[in-house]
């Protein structure tokens, strides 16, 4: 998705992320929300809970910050 973005639209998360990292006192709500969603793995008994495993969903740009920092 990134990849696609114009050049405008870069620039301007660039900027933006830039800030977030300048800026201390700068939080971005968004960028803190993850979702916990449960993913069945397709094989055994679907009520066992050993054959479920936990994905957290991130908004893109959070994961853009996440790597930056790893």
């Amino acid at each position: 998705m990134l990849k696609n973005l114009p050049e405008e639209a870069i620039n301007f998360l660039t900027g933006l992320i830039t800030q977030y990292w300048i800026d201390k006192e700068r939080q971005i709500e968004s960028w803190k929300i993850q979702k916990l969603v449960s993913l069945y793995k397709g094989k055994g008994d679907i009520q066992n809970i050993n054959n479920w495993r936990g994905i957290c969903l991130k908004e893109m740009t959070a994961k853009i910050i996440s790597s930056i920092i790893a």
